[in-house]
């Protein structure tokens, strides 16, 4: 006989089902966590420079770009040249 006359495995269950629930909460978080969608890369935008010098010279003539954005970004197609 167990503490307080309980039975041993009403004990030993007690005991399993205190382990258990608390691994199994961090075993369903850690699933979460590695089954989320992670945020996929913008992929570059595709054509040749003079493609992308267009559409940038677009973007910046709609307003949805400053002239400093469209100048960092001028920069960095052209050394990819």
């Amino acid at each position: 006989m167990g503490p307080v006359g309980m039975p041993e495995i009403i004990m030993i269950f007690i005991v399993l089902a205190m382990i258990a629930i608390p691994a199994c909460v961090a075993l369903g978080l850690i699933w979460y966590f590695a089954s989320r969608k992670k945020p996929t890369q913008m992929a570059p935008f595709p054509g040749s420079a003079q493609d992308r010098l267009l559409e940038l010279e677009s973007l910046r003539s709609k307003g949805l770009i400053s002239d400093a954005e469209h100048e960092e970004k001028r920069q960095k197609i052209l050394s990819g040249i």
